[in-house]
């Protein structure tokens, strides 16, 4: 590129026994249009040659760099690599995926374009390399979300919800993770912290093109491994946001709206879950939360309120169970 990009960008791939796809997400990085990257491969504790995949690449480019540590799991490693990041922008891409040649190029421009703090865009999901059909993306549209319609757009139950909660498919100013980490220990992380990105984001532009490629080997692979920490971890999370948005005397309809959907999501999900104590005890959970939302949020559709009060009863949640076992 000719134009005066200059500011570093800090890219934190996490490495956890993905040495078939490892090779292949990071050539995806080291190509990339926009060369001033800083590479940091974090080796989780891999048992399956993927450390020493990290150290061959880091010899091969100076811009990588292989860090190893002890298994600690996705946030922790998300967490290593910040403290070993210096770029002034942070991007994280999981090592079982690919981007685009333009991802960061065309994400860095549109953040600066737009003095944004966060630069999203679209994803492709993939199963096999073949699938991979990468296009020149000479001309792309994109729009720009202002606090407070950031987060309005992220919880409204009818945007266009380009605004997720996943984390990848996005880069950030640093700034934004000041007195921030990622939850460790934990199962959808990007839960966990995603919302509070966007209440400090003053603004995000969103790039209408796919330039992330999810690797999602199994269309089943959530829903066969989804456990019990999963259940919890999900409902954890959702109460998390809620009392976040309690504190600040922000708890508006399109949050409780998001968290009503959220719940019932997590419950449906947790209906292929064995039925133990915990099991029981975290749905009940779900329920009282539920149902107190429902009587709390005035804009919630007559549909809805029918299937969170549907979800909530004893047949209507047997015949949820029923459904996904026979599905499963």
């Amino acid at each position: 590129m000719n134009e005066d990009m200059e500011e570093v960008i800090s890219v934190i791939i996490p490495v956890y026994n993905t040495s078939n796809y490892l090779e292949r997400c990071v050539k995806s990085v080291v190509n990339q249009t926009y060369s001033a990257l800083e590479i940091l491969l974090i080796d989780d504790g891999s048992t399956d040659g993927s450390g020493v995949l990290c150290d061959k690449m880091a010899e091969l480019d100076n811009r990588v760099v292989a860090y190893h540590k002890e298994n600690g799991g996705l946030s922790d490693a998300r967490n290593y690599g910040i403290s070993k990041a210096s770029g002034e922008i942070f991007a994280f891409i999981d090592s079982d995926d690919v981007i685009h040649e333009r991802f960061m190029e065309i994400l860095y421009k549109t953040m600066v374009q737009n003095a944004s703090d966060i630069a999203a865009c679209g994803v492709y999901e993939f199963c096999d390399d073949l699938d991979i059909k990468e296009r020149a993306v000479d001309e792309y549209t994109s729009w720009v979300y202002k606090e407070p319609l950031l987060l309005q757009e992220y919880f409204h139950p009818h945007g266009k919800r380009v605004i997720n909660h996943g984390l990848c498919m996005k880069i950030y100013r640093k700034a934004l993770f000041e007195g921030l980490s990622f939850a460790t220990g934990r199962l959808h992380e990007d839960l966990y912290i995603t919302y509070k990105l966007l209440d400090r984001a003053k603004a995000l532009v969103f790039v209408d093109e796919p330039l992330y490629y999810y690797f999602k080997a199994n269309s089943n692979s959530i829903c066969s491994n989804y456990g019990i920490k999963n259940y919890c971890d999900e409902t954890d999370a959702a109460e998390e946001i809620w009392q976040y948005f309690n504190n600040k005397n922000e708890l508006n309809d399109n949050v409780i709206w998001f968290l009503i959907n959220q719940n019932i999501g997590t419950l449906k999900r947790g209906s292929i879950i064995k039925k133990t104590t915990e099991y029981i005890k975290i749905t009940e959970k779900l329920k009282r939360w539920i149902k107190k939302d429902i009587g709390s949020c005035k804009s919630l559709d007559i549909r809805k309120r029918i299937e969170a009060f549907l979800i909530c009863t004893k047949t209507g949640h047997m015949l949820y169970r029923i459904r996904a076992k026979v599905l499963n």
